[in-house]
């Protein structure tokens, strides 16, 4: 099957499954889909140690850039393309913090969550701590076993010791909460190559 031919069997929206685990597809370009793992794959903190951290320094960004990238098989690995990842400050706080990255696994962003999950307009307002909106049972996850778990995002929250999350209910929380204290489920996405599978 062509490249071409190839990429239109998948939709957005939809599941797959890679690497023993069902994704949803976010968005497909080229020959590119972006998929977002369909459950939190375990429990982890976002960093080791209290203080001031990021997606480029933190311990989860290195847990799944190595030790669960390299837990795939060698033909998954070399079908997941190192994508140039952009993180930008809080969009209600400004803190900073952010920047770019590469890396094959990574987290989603809040204005990743919003595209993505539905945009009811209200991260423009800059409000208070949540979004709460029309939008929330589609950001609700859950683990393996159906229970709801509040997932991570890669975005930093209301300073540089808090990072942003979607809560158990759907809200997504903007101010975030303490990266080396809380334990919060974590949803893998990664840039898959069709080509290469």
């Amino acid at each position: 099957m062509g490249e071409n031919a190839q990429i239109k069997t998948f939709q957005v929206g939809g599941l797959m499954t890679f690497s023993g685990y069902q994704w949803r597809v976010l968005e497909i370009y080229e020959d590119k889909i972006l998929l977002l793992c369909d459950t939190t794959i375990e429990k982890r903190k976002y960093h080791s140690v209290s203080g001031a951290t990021s997606w480029a320094e933190c311990a989860l960004r290195e847990y799944l850039n190595g030790t669960f990238f390299h837990e795939l098989t060698h033909k998954e690995e070399i079908s997941i393309a190192e994508t140039e990842i952009i993180t930008n400050n809080n969009p209600w706080y400004e803190t900073g913090k952010g920047g770019i990255t590469n890396d094959r696994i990574f987290l989603l962003s809040i204005e990743e969550v919003v595209n993505y999950f539905g945009d009811s307009g209200e991260l423009k307002k800059k409000g208070e701590h949540w979004i709460c909106d029309q939008h929330n049972s589609v950001r609700i996850a859950r683990d393996a076993n159906g229970k709801v778990s509040r997932w991570w995002l890669r975005s930093p929250g209301f300073g540089n010791y808090h990072v942003a999350y979607v809560n158990g209910d759907g809200r997504l929380c903007i101010e975030g909460c303490y990266p080396a204290v809380v334990l919060c489920g974590v949803r893998p996405a990664l840039w898959l190559n069709v080509a290469a599978r």
